[in-house]
């Protein structure tokens, strides 16, 4: 990747981490991908994962936009894991618990390393969430919209169109796309992402 490419991904990166209140920066990982996303967040290992395809000069804007997006995705995911942490007795309890949900929410994650040094330094920066902070009632909002998140298993198409029909596997995808966009979590990655 080139140098002013870095510069300007880490600059886009700062800037829209100090837009939604980021205590601790997850890491930037670049990589070479045929799908079609631009970048997305992994809660699990905390890292930003960044299509080298699209960080190119040209398409400046729609880098911006998804590294907007995923910072917006890494904010909620911290106040998810404070939350979560502020059930338990001690961090490293609570944090526990918060890997336990993550798995039990995105089983895709289980052969992956939990990055659990970035939520301690995120729970130390910025403390737990208990009932009566202000931002209890948007955490709790954050949870039940992950409860409600649409998973995407890997031969889940294969298996409805070999068991149900090529219809019936492309009205499963419209109704998960569907629920995927009116999600919370989206809606305000969404909104996020059209930030100047």
């Amino acid at each position: 990747m080139k140098v002013k490419n870095c510069r300007f991904i880490l600059n886009t990166l700062s800037k829209s981490a100090e837009n939604n209140n980021l205590s601790v920066m997850p890491k930037i990982r670049p990589r070479y991908s045929h799908k079609l996303i631009d970048a997305d967040f992994n809660p699990y290992t905390a890292e930003i994962n960044l299509n080298n395809i699209t960080s190119s000069r040209i398409l400046k804007p729609i880098v911006k936009n998804s590294i907007q997006h995923t910072t917006k995705h890494a904010e909620q995911f911290q106040i998810i894991a404070r939350y979560i942490a502020g059930f338990s007795e001690n961090i490293n309890t609570g944090i526990n618990n918060f890997q336990k949900f993550m798995l039990k929410s995105f089983p895709q994650y289980q052969s992956q390393r939990f990055n659990k040094k970035y939520y301690q330094q995120v729970i130390k920066k910025d403390g737990v969430i208990k009932q009566g902070d202000n931002l209890f009632e948007r955490a709790k909002k954050y949870v039940d919209a992950l409860k409600k998140y649409p998973t995407y298993e890997p031969f889940e198409n294969v298996k409805i169109w070999a068991e149900e029909g090529f219809e019936e596997m492309i009205n499963n995808r419209i109704t998960k796309n569907k629920l995927k966009r009116t999600n919370l979590l989206e809606v305000e990655a969404k909104q996020a992402a059209k930030q100047k």
